[in-house]
Order: C-alpha cells, then structure tokens, then sequence
C-alpha cells in the first residue's frame, strides 16, 4: 500500500500558517524541505527577547552552550550540572580555560545594548599561572569543609528556612570557617536553624569545588601540554517557559563561537524571508545585543525595554516596517528627559515610564505629551498634589478622546483607613483639594467626577496597576 502523498505546496502553506509559531520553527529546523516553503509564508511572533547565550519566542527559550563529553563513568558534577542546565555559557580555549574576550562579541550588523559595565571583559584572572598553588589549597579545604558538613547525614535542601538569619550565618560561617571539625560543630546541633545552615554551606561549598576542578584540569592541561580529557560540542536546547521541560535539540562539533552559533540559529530562523515578521513585543534590557539579519522587518506593535531607550529605538528604527507607526506601546526606563521629544515616542498610543528620576519636573513634560494614555510608575514622590491638580485642569480643557488616561503609580501600601504612608498621606490630600478646587465635581473617598469643557468627564480615582503589583491614581477621560 502507498504512503499518503505530501501536501501540496499551497496546502503546505495554509499548514505553516495556522501553526503554532514555536512548533513551526522547530518542525522547519528539523525538516530542511519545508524551509523554503516556510520563508514564503508570514511569520507570526507574540514576543521576542534577546540574552547573551540564548532568545526567548513567545513561551519558549532557545539557548547556545558548551556540551563537554567525558569517557563514561568520569565526566565531572561541575560538566554534569552545566551540561544538563544547557551547557557551559562561555567559549574556551585549548587547555579548556574559559575564554572571557568572547563574551558579548560583536558581529557585523549586530547593535549592543549592554550597559558599559557589561561590556568590560578582561582576561580571566583565575587562569593566572602564579594562582595554581592558591586553586590546590582551597580546592583541598573546600573538601575538607564538605566532608564535615556530611558527615553529619544526609543533606536536605528543603530545609525550613524560617529562622534567625544571624544564627543561620553564624552556623553557616563555623561550617566554612578554618579548621572546622565535626566535634566543634556538634554544639550548634540543638538549634533549629542548624540543618538550614548545613544545607546552605553544603550548597556552597559544592559551588566552589565544581567551579575550582574545571579550572584545575585546565591547569594541568596546560602545564603538561596534554590533551584535554573530553570531546566540545556546541548545544541547542529548547526550554519551555510554562512546562519547565527542556529539551535537548542538536549538538554539533565545537567549531564555532558561541555568539556565532547564536547568530546563525537567529539567521536561520528571521533570515530570508519573503514577508515582514509580524511580533506583537520585543523585550530588550541593559544586557541585550540585537543580532538580526540586516535585511529583516518587523510589523512591531509594542516595545518593553530597560536598556538605553534612545540607543533601543535608534538599534529597532532599520527594522521596523513603517506600516506600524504609531506603535500601541513603548515602556521604558527614563535616562534622558530628551526621549519625550522622539517622534516614535510621542505618536505611541501607550507610554509606559518607570524608574522616573525624582529630580525631574514630570509635570510640564507630560502636560505637552499627545499620547492617549500615559502611565508613570511609583518611584518615590516624582508628582507632587499641585502637581496633579495642574493635570487635572489640562485634561479638562484639552479637548482629549474618550478613553484617554494619566496612570501615576502609587505604594502597594494604600490603607485608605486611617493609614499615614506617604501614599495614603498623597490620596487624602489630592482629594481634599479635588473638593475644594472643583466645586462643580462630585467626590467620594477615593473617586472624583469632574466636567470637562466639552461636555466629557473626566474622572480621577484609585485602580490597580496594569504593569505592576502597585495601586495607582488615575485621570480618564469618559463620555
């Protein structure tokens, strides 16, 4: 009997269309044939984040790593545990040293957001040949540390942690402490934070030994010009957000860089394409390097970044397909007032600004925004009451639509019962001269409708905050 035959091409691509997106990039990566039907048919992404090693789409992340592969029964905890958490996130050289100059490499094309602390990498300085001696010697007591730590049984990192801090330092430090032994540590068995502390010390001391045996080998390697006792590979594995399952997907031979096998995995994904990608959000923070291919579009509709906001939108502006201006949405960390002047900025429907500085005159700055609905998140007292009330006064004549807002974010912290934080302290205030100074408005406790002078309410209130745990004090414009 004959095998059901393909699809056809067009029913191939109504296929790729509707499928889930992480299901079609990973059923396209694994079948070569569909790739170039796959190219021709729109792409479809709720959201995109860039990392160092790895890219989050939508619910899954796509991460890059190094695979050591030791003889059976002699592959190290400290390759164990990296290789099963996606491998080692560096590059290393031939005595198997990690190679710090990699990280955070750039390459033709790519924009850098990292901040400028991330992007100084020196030479790592525990490869230093004067330091074996110091390696060997605290390698040595790490494990005559841990061997104390066991030999008072098994170790149980569930430990209830529940306890005085202090006292769980203070056991945690004899543990760790020089010339420690188990009948010095026995008198500290009757308090309860005792085996919390015993698990601590357990944990991190095994951190010391597995970051300390890798080195050493390379150590060894080096100075007895031998070969290194496992075989590199690089590692694609795919992580689900929601499940927690990661799968491994590929290993290839280590014959590349780390960022250069990111790079090509992104160009095999966004490169060549026919049609705009279309991605509701990109993600991007102070540690993020864009790597697309030049030629990519994007049918962008909401941009969340920490990273510098003037450097974000100068990096995303090539990529971006003009048909998506104005965008729904920039949130942004504000570190130059000047942003508000950017066209991209100011013809969003949304903004979103946290970590405003509290030095700043927000006011004058947002009475001349044209954004329908703008949210300052809580960073301390950045608005003042009179402040708030010359707000008030500018949505009430400014002629704005229906559904237009100012979201100025609160203290989670709101009693509103006779409570003195400094959020509820702003509230009875704000009220207080919403009553005296709109006389025309009607005012509850926590909620205020006032005319606007072209026939619109506009009402002032407390809600939940969209984009935080926060309360916030709301003006919106209703019919």
């Amino acid at each position: 009997m004959n095998a059901n035959p393909p699809l056809a091409y067009q029913s191939l691509k109504a296929v790729l269309h509707y499928m889930k997106t992480t299901l079609r990039i990973n059923l396209t990566g694994r079948c070569p044939s569909l790739c170039s039907v796959d190219k021709t048919v729109p792409l479809t992404i709720d959201s995109f984040e860039p990392k160092e090693h790895s890219f989050l789409i939508d619910d899954e992340e796509y991460k890059i790593g190094l695979f050591k592969e030791y003889p059976e029964g002699s592959c190290p905890d400290s390759a164990k545990r990296d290789n099963k958490n996606g491998g080692l996130e560096s590059d290393i050289d031939e005595y198997g040293f990690e190679d710090w100059s990699t990280r955070g490499a750039l390459t033709p094309g790519d924009t850098d957001l990292r901040e400028w602390r991330e992007r100084e990498y020196k030479v790592n300085p525990s490869q230093d040949v004067t330091r074996l001696d110091e390696h060997e010697r605290n390698l040595r007591v790490y494990r005559e540390q841990l061997a104390v730590v066991e030999s008072f049984g098994p170790v149980d990192l569930r430990s209830d942690p529940i306890h005085s801090s202090e006292k769980i330092n203070q056991i945690m430090n004899r543990f760790m402490g020089p010339n420690t032994t188990t009948d010095l540590l026995n008198c500290y068995r009757e308090y309860k934070e005792f085996e919390f502390a015993r698990a601590l010390a357990h944990q991190t001391l095994s951190d010391h030994i597995m970051r300390l045996e890798p080195l050493l080998e390379s150590f060894y390697c080096r100075r007895d010009r031998r070969a290194l006792p496992f075989n590199s590979f690089i590692m694609l594995t795919i992580k689900n957000s929601v499940s927690g399952v990661t799968k491994r997907v590929e290993m290839v031979k280590y014959e590349k860089k780390l960022h250069e096998a990111l790079k090509y995995l992104i160009f095999k994904i966004f490169g060549g394409r026919l049609h705009p990608v279309t991605m509701n959000t990109i993600y991007l923070s102070g540690e993020s390097i864009i790597r697309f291919p030049p030629e990519l579009k994007i049918k962008l509709r909401n941009i969340d970044t920490s990273a510098d906001e003037n450097l974000t939108l100068e990096a995303l502006n090539p990529f971006i397909d003009e048909t998506c201006y104005p965008l729904k949405s920039i949130k942004f960390e504000v570190s130059d007032s000047r942003i508000f002047e950017n066209p991209v900025v100011r013809s969003a429907e949304e903004l979103i600004v946290s970590e405003p500085f509290p030095r700043t005159d927000w006011v004058p700055i947002f009475l001349n925004l044209p954004n329908k609905k703008i949210h300052l998140l809580y960073d301390g007292n950045v608005i003042s009451v009179d402040g708030f009330i010359a707000l008030i006064r500018h949505y009430m004549c400014a002629g704005k639509e229906v559904g237009s807002s100012f979201t100025y974010g609160l203290s989670a912290e709101i009693t509103m019962e006779g409570g003195n934080n400094e959020s509820d302290e702003f509230l009875i205030a704000l009220f207080r001269k919403i009553r005296k100074e709109f006389k025309e408005s009607k005012s509850w406790k926590q909620r205020a409708h006032i005319p606007t002078t072209d026939g619109k309410t506009l009402v002032v209130s407390t809600v939940a905050c969209e984009y935080t745990d926060d309360y916030c004090v709301q003006l919106r414009i209703d019919s």
